[in-house]
């Protein structure tokens, strides 16, 4: 072989190596880009994934199959599934008539993944499409029906198919497929037909690669394209964005067209897959059955591929239609329907197919695995926290991990000052805006920068000087979010006080003004300094809610709110002392009792009642506000409010003026003696301190309140006597549940004459006729006879342990309520709630609620000691906590209550001390035991344990004289909550 043709060959091999080489790097390049996407993620990344998987799979991004449907295909990924609490922020705030109720269903919002590519139609399923596959058109905007009176003579083959059971979006697919020459992925059988629409038909799914209709999962991830707000577009709609009915939109006050009707598929701007009309125009069929409570298998996990129960009885739609509101087509909504269902004219499909194989989410996956194993339920058995614990606690802050994120920074706040290390870090989560349901608690999802600032909150004294070191300098965002937090923790944060004021003083900002107003009125206990700036705001603020603001904190009782609860004692030197300028604060509620805003006059009206003297003078203001129907929505300075009128806040300052009731009910009655909700609990509050109560009761019994007037009369026992002849005559009326009212008020105003009626009420209770039984409870604590009856064998039990059941199914929204109906049962309760403590499979949340009743029923939950006590042992410091608070609000103490608290003084956990310390406070002159462990407690390492303590020597009074010596070394400390509860101890020690 010649050296010329040597070279040549060396050449060709040369290149040819060169060009593999090309060809492997390109394939490996393509393949590293085709990553799973991971929300929030923008429209560019969107498209360069779409092209990026379209190569690595050798396909296109898009394409028309051969009947006509254009598809588009959609990358692997991640995403936030559910609803978060700001849409039930901007739900409110839209319309007040929304519960949380109507979000349970899409809660807990939790993490999604999406392992396989796939395509999906670009637009929803036409009427043209679905006429050429099945050979019929069921639509109610069709030709054949109601069309030409909304269309005209415009084709409507361009419109979505609507009135198509989901039988009917499955065997569009598997005819769809088998015209692909594609696998079906059903099995239909035994159909039965009407009018050419599938009604019942056994379904059963096949492995096949051809066309079927999208998960849930799949849809809300195709939907939201990367966005994380309540739709693809953003979080308002007023029916510009999407065909919605625009008349009641959602998240924004300004109303937009209602069409009522369907408009021609892409009429509307795409999202960022490029997929037309995810919202609105007519709600889609998914594959899921449907089950309400399918998010909660995903609380503390990632959902993978995720599908509906089986054998559910309904199907899922989901995106919302044109004659809905705007909150029906959130790209979180979940609506079930029958499967056989064709009546709507509002439902419609579009369908996917599969494209690929299942990812592994490469490096996304390892970046998790590193994360460190742990979970709090195990935190919390652990009675003792280890720094290494603590340290694992502050590095998973800053975990990739919504779960490990969360979980860490609602433990490190049940430590409370213990975990003071975290608060840097805790301080740049304040902006922290991924929503996630917390590890231990079993509520509902809250977002990261709120759990942050609870946990800071429960640090207390020691998250204060990091905050304000740093307040100058922090972001917009967190800015907002440490003033919130300043405000919760009260005077705590005064160091604070004089930094808001003066930026509260320059600063343009509505929100961030609304947020400094607050917080220099929660933060200020002696009122001396946000009184002042409370009444300018009110007078001169520019915006109706910083008036409203000023309004609400000019309430001393929103003062109490305001003050955190460590540092009561401060509070109650407030109420003891408060400005001379009061009665200037008093002076300007009324003049905004005239405001423009109802809700200014709402707040104004409702301040009024801490105002008594003031309030008298605006007697003829406030009755004429009743009659002012004006509605707004109510958020109070600490915590979520609901809907209200003017009317409600005139009732609640009328309603104090005990001594004016019969003056005031009169003009109350006339003209208008409707009364309703709120309103009339008020009325009949006040109706309890007039001096001739019946005067005014028995005219409202021929009203449409003879229901509640009746309620006010059992409540009056003997002194109601003269009222038995017009309650006689009641007995036959002809709505049978007046007339059970009826039965009940005569027995229990004269059960001795009435034994008949005793009698027939007790069977009507032992029957569990709910109308006889809500009766009695509400009249229940004000009178020892409706007691005795509720209290017969048989005729409560039931009621009683689903009322304690019902303590833990929701925690944020029911609980409270919950609460309220078993305390206002009073001791008939407490076997039952002793019951539940005492059963082993009671869950740790569900004991602290049973433990929050018996507190709240102080003296009448003498009977339970034994059972809190018990508590006190438990592997749960939480539960620990509660216990020891229990007790200190129930006056009855065994010996052994003392051994008990003594012990929870020393407890590892310094809240539970705490509490512990608290309670001895109320022990009186028994409690020469529990002093040589409080004055310990002076000495302990945490300040909340200390101020506690100081406080508990003080409430017990010369008992308490050998903690003088070291109570006086205290009086000069440099921290002002420890210093002012000390020397009010050392005041307190020497008055008794």
């Amino acid at each position: 072989m010649s050296i010329r043709r040597c070279q040549i060959l060396l050449m060709v091999l040369f290149w040819s190596c060169c060009l593999i080489a090309s060809d492997l790097n390109s394939t490996q390049a393509k393949q590293e880009s085709a990553k799973p996407l991971v929300a929030p993620f923008s429209s560019d990344q969107a498209h360069a994934s779409q092209e990026a998987w379209a190569q690595h799979l050798k396909t296109k991004s898009s394409f028309t199959n051969k009947s006509g449907l254009e598809l588009v295909l959609i990358p692997p990924g991640e995403y936030l599934r559910g609803s978060s609490p700001a849409d039930f922020e901007f739900a409110m705030n839209a319309d007040s008539k929304f519960e949380p109720e109507d979000f349970s269903n899409e809660q807990p919002q939790h993490r999604a993944r999406i392992t396989k590519p796939f395509f999906m139609s670009k637009f929803e399923t036409t009427q043209g499409q679905i006429k050429k596959l099945l050979g019929h058109n069921n639509s109610w905007y069709s030709r054949a029906r109601h069309g030409k009176e909304f269309f005209g003579e415009l084709n409507t083959n361009r419109l979505p198919a609507e009135g198509v059971s989901w039988f009917d979006a499955v065997e569009f697919c598997n005819t769809l497929s088998e015209l692909e020459g594609k696998p079906p992925c059903y099995e239909l059988k035994d159909i039965e037909r009407w009018e050419n629409s599938i009604q019942k038909a056994t379904v059963r799914m096949l492995e096949g690669s051809g066309y079927r209709l999208p998960t849930e999962a799949e849809w809300e991830y195709a939907c939201r394209a990367g966005t994380v707000t309540a739709f693809h577009f953003g979080d308002e709609l007023n029916g510009k964005q999407a065909n919605v009915d625009g008349s009641k939109p959602f998240g924004t006050a300004t109303a937009g067209p209602n069409l009522g009707r369907t408009t021609q598929v892409g009429s509307y701007a795409p999202n960022h897959f490029g997929l037309y009309d995810m919202c609105g125009n007519v709600c889609e069929w998914c594959q899921d059955e449907y089950d309400g409570a399918t998010y909660d298998a995903f609380s503390n996990k990632v959902a993978v591929d995720p599908l509906g129960v089986a054998n559910g009885e309904y199907r899922v739609h989901r995106g919302g239609s044109c004659d809905q509101y705007g909150f029906y087509a959130r790209s979180a909504i979940r609506i079930q329907q029958a499967p056989d269902d064709t009546s709507s004219d509002r439902v419609g499909f579009r369908v996917v197919c599969s494209c690929g194989p299942v990812t592994d989410f490469g490096p996304q996956a390892a970046e998790d695995e590193e994360e460190p194993e742990y979970t709090a339920a195990e935190d919390l058995k652990d009675a003792d926290f280890t720094n290494k614990r603590i340290a694992t606690l502050i590095r998973n802050l800053s975990a990739k991990d919504p779960e490990l994120r969360t979980q860490a920074v609602e433990v490190l706040g049940w430590l409370g000052s213990e975990s003071r290390e975290s608060v840097p870090k805790l301080i740049e989560l304040l902006g922290d805006d991924v929503s996630y349901r917390p590890g231990i608690t079993a509520g509902i999802a809250v977002s990261v920068s709120r759990q942050a600032s609870d946990s800071l909150v429960e640090i207390g004294a020691e998250a204060v000087s990091p905050l304000s070191v740093r307040f100058g300098s922090l972001p917009a965002k967190i800015h907002i979010e440490a003033i919130f937090t300043a405000r919760r923790l009260g005077p705590l944060a005064r160091v604070l006080l004089s930094q808001f004021v003066k930026q509260y003083e320059t600063e343009k900002d509505k929100n961030v003004r609304n947020n400094l107003l607050a917080a220099i009125a929660a933060i200020d206990p002696t009122g001396k300094t946000a009184l002042p700036i409370l009444i300018k705001a009110l007078r001169q603020a520019d915006q109706d809610h910083e008036r409203w603001l000023a309004a609400t904190w000019l309430t001393r009782s929103d003062f109490l709110l305001g003050v955190y609860w460590k540092e009561r004692a401060a509070a109650n030197r407030w109420l003891r002392n408060a400005p001379a300028d009061t009665q200037a604060a008093g002076n300007a509620l009324v003049s905004a009792l005239s405001d423009q805003s109802a809700q200014v006059r709402g707040a104004a009206a409702q301040a009024l009642s801490t105002y008594p003297e003031t309030a008298k003078s605006a007697t003829p203001l406030l009755l004429k506000l009743s009659k002012d129907n004006a509605t707004y929505f109510r958020a109070t300075s600490n915590h979520a409010g609901g809907g209200a009128t003017v009317s409600d806040d005139a009732y609640a300052a009328l309603a104090l003026m005990h001594s004016e009731s019969d003056q005031i009910l009169p003009q109350l009655i006339n003209p208008d003696p409707v009364l309703s909700g709120r309103n009339a609990d008020l009325f009949f509050e006040l109706v309890s301190f007039s001096k001739h109560p019946l005067d005014h009761l028995l005219p409202l019994l021929d009203s449409e309140q003879s229901a509640d007037a009746m309620a006010a009369i059992a409540r009056l026992g003997f002194a109601a006597l003269p009222a038995i002849p017009k309650l006689e005559s009641m007995l036959t009326y002809k709505k049978p549940r007046i007339a059970v009212q009826a039965k009940i008020t005569l027995a229990c105003i004269d059960p001795k004459g009435h034994p008949a009626l005793v009698q027939s009420v007790q069977k009507l209770l032992i029957d569990e006729r709910a109308d006889a039984r809500h009766f009695l409870e509400q009249i229940g604590p004000k009178n020892a006879f409706a007691m005795s009856l509720l209290n017969e064998p048989g005729t409560n039990k039931q009621k009683i342990d689903e009322m304690i059941q019902e303590l833990d199914e929701d925690l944020r929204w029911t609980d409270m309520q919950q609460q309220d109906d078993l305390v206002q049962l009073g001791p008939i309760v407490v076997p039952h709630l002793v019951q539940t403590l005492q059963a082993p499979a009671t869950t740790p949340r569900h004991r602290i609620n049973c433990l929050l009743v018996l507190a709240r029923l102080e003296s009448r939950a003498a009977e339970a000691v034994s059972a809190i006590l018990g508590q006190l042992k438990s592997e749960f410091p939480r539960v620990r906590e509660s216990a020891a608070k229990a007790l200190g609000s129930i006056a009855s103490y065994p010996p052994e209550s003392q051994v008990g608290l003594r012990k929870a003084m020393t407890d590892p956990r310094p809240f539970v001390r705490a509490a512990a310390a608290e309670s001895c406070g109320a022990f009186g002159t028994s409690a020469a035991q529990v002093v040589p462990t409080l004055i310990k407690l002076l000495s302990d390492d945490y300040l909340d344990v200390r101020v506690a303590a100081a406080s508990a020597l003080g409430r017990l009074g010369s008992v308490a004289k050998n903690a003088l010596p070291k109570l006086d070394e205290l009086k000069d400390t440099e921290n002002i909550l420890l210093r002012d509860t000390v020397r009010d101890a050392l005041a307190g020690i020497a008055v008794k």
